[in-house]
């Protein structure tokens, strides 16, 4: 094919988060138009995200590695590489801190393109690893984020390298539409089971609608150092018959079919893909209004509803309002699908990130 790229991913593993997710539908639609796709993973996961067998994957995990921990990473660093100069990858993109930094690191001195990532909020970064991230962004040929709000944290010399292209979605999502219930019943949540995505409000919020409703039933899907401390909670709330903590699953379509609400309460994002994911599914859905994504997704009222950080009451009466409303909520996740649905295909999103890459060539 004309124009073809020779690119390669790098990440600490393929497999558990959004940025994982991203990296798996990106590089395989990529591959899939015939360009040469590659990913750096540094540890081998037995439940990895799917892509296509036309991306080579090369795990560090393979090689030899010292027991002394600086030494290791060093070694890992020089593993990463030697891997661009054996592949001669034209670019390089790195995603999630580890791999940005030791992967910037591995880059100097060489000729590729390397382009630094974002994917979180940068105003809830530590003083440490903002230094670090905009150290990198300043010096990087590109930086990658995901939404405007993102791209305005920086500094104009930044800005101007910055390109914002958001998250492609699983096709599985677009091509498939929900089937919708006569009632507000079933409400899912995903994400890490970590403080960010405060189930702690979901908890609270459900405390209030079972007072009214007994019939619902929350289903909480991923795993994380919450994990425990959730479960304790919702026993000692008396919700252990409504809530539910599944675990991990890599059948989101299958977890979110049989559901009639998708509630997500983080006080701060990326680029949610959870919630993206749900959208696009045509779910209705609530979100807190928490920087950085849902405000950029979600017009409260039309295909969603946005609720402040932090609030029980807004959040039950909203959850509340899409049970007493089945009707509304149907529309909300019809208008939700199409909001979204155009501007988040794999095939849209890849085209955006190939016109930025060709731009900087």
């Amino acid at each position: 094919m004309e124009d073809k790229i020779r690119i390669c991913f790098a990440t600490p593993q393929l497999s558990y988060g959004g940025a994982e997710r991203v990296v798996s539908v990106l590089a395989g639609k990529l591959a899939e138009l015939g360009h040469d796709v590659s990913i750096i993973i540094y540890d081998r996961k037995n439940d990895e995200y799917q892509t296509s067998d036309k991306v080579k994957r090369y795990y560090l995990c393979d090689e030899t590695y010292s027991r002394v921990s600086v030494i290791r990473r060093i070694q890992r660093i020089m593993y990463v590489r030697k891997y661009i100069k054996k592949h001669r990858f034209e670019f390089i993109v790195p995603f999630l801190e580890r791999a940005v930094i030791q992967t910037f690191i591995a880059t100097r001195g060489l000729n590729i393109k390397f382009i630094s990532t974002l994917r979180n909020n940068p105003y809830e970064l530590s003083r440490s690893e903002r230094i670090k991230t905009d150290f990198i962004a300043w010096f990087a040929d590109a930086h990658f984020v995901q939404n405007q709000s993102q791209k305005s944290y920086y500094c104009k010399k930044i800005q101007r390298k910055t390109f914002v292209v958001s998250n492609p979605v699983n096709e599985i999502f677009i091509e498939h539409s929900k089937n919708y219930s006569e009632h507000v019943k079933k409400i899912v949540s995903m994400g890490r089971l970590f403080p960010q995505k405060n189930y702690d409000l979901l908890i609270d919020a459900i405390k209030l609608v079972y007072e009214k409703y007994k019939d619902i039933s929350v289903y909480i899907w991923g795993i994380g150092t919450e994990h425990n401390r959730l479960s304790e909670r919702i026993k000692s709330e008396g919700l252990e018959k409504c809530m539910f903590l599944k675990g991990r699953t890599q059948d989101v379509e299958g977890a979110m079919a049989d559901a009639d609400l998708f509630v997500m309460t983080s006080d701060y994002e990326g680029m949610p893909n959870s919630l993206l994911e749900a959208m696009t599914y045509g779910m209705p859905c609530i979100s807190t209004d928490c920087p950085t994504g849902p405000s950029e997704l979600i017009k409260s009222g039309e295909n969603g509803i946005l609720v402040p950080l932090k609030d029980k009451k807004a959040l039950a009466e909203s959850i509340m309002w899409f049970i007493e409303n089945p009707e509304k909520a149907i529309l909300c996740g019809k208008n939700a699908r199409k909001s979204v649905v155009e501007k988040h295909t794999a095939d849209y999103i890849c085209k955006k990130f190939l016109d930025e890459c060709r731009g900087i060539r």
